[in-house]
């Protein structure tokens, strides 16, 4: 019986020891982006990095676009998302982080002989490096019309 304490009174410190605070993961939020993307601009986009740990925010911001038209596009041309590089930073907890899209990389033009807008969102999160690739959460903009 005292063996079983013994074990439950482990298994408790194991538990708690163990428990993550999901404070404590880096997180990003958007501050500011375009909502209009006209031919020979760029989709522009301000995130800001928060990490209650001054970790190493990441060297990869992986962007997402998720296109809510319902025309069918050619996926071998576009496949809707982004991966990208972040510029080394020692630890930091607060960061700002630019993204620039050109209208080229952005735009699927649709089916048929008039190229209709496309209406999309866009997703972010942070990757951290190896070994663990821990990641951040996913911010997401409103609606993004690209114009044709």
């Amino acid at each position: 019986m005292k063996a079983s304490h013994g074990l439950v009174i482990v298994l408790l410190f194991l538990g708690f020891g163990c428990s993550k605070d999901s404070n404590s993961l880096p997180s990003i939020s958007i501050k500011s982006y375009t909502s209009s993307v006209y031919n020979g601009g760029a989709f522009n986009a301000v995130l800001k990095y928060n990490s209650p740990n001054s970790t190493n925010m990441g060297d990869s911001l992986v962007i997402i676009n998720h296109r809510l038209n319902q025309s069918v596009i050619d996926t071998s041309i576009f496949r809707g998302e982004y991966g990208t590089r972040v510029a080394y930073t020692q630890s930091t907890n607060k960061a700002e982080i630019a993204v620039n899209l050109d209208w080229s990389l952005v735009q699927t033009g649709g089916p048929g002989p008039v190229p209709e807008n496309d209406t999309c969102i866009f997703s972010f999160y942070l990757v951290g490096p190896s070994p663990d690739f821990t990641h951040s959460d996913t911010a997401s903009t409103g609606t993004v019309v690209i114009y044709q």
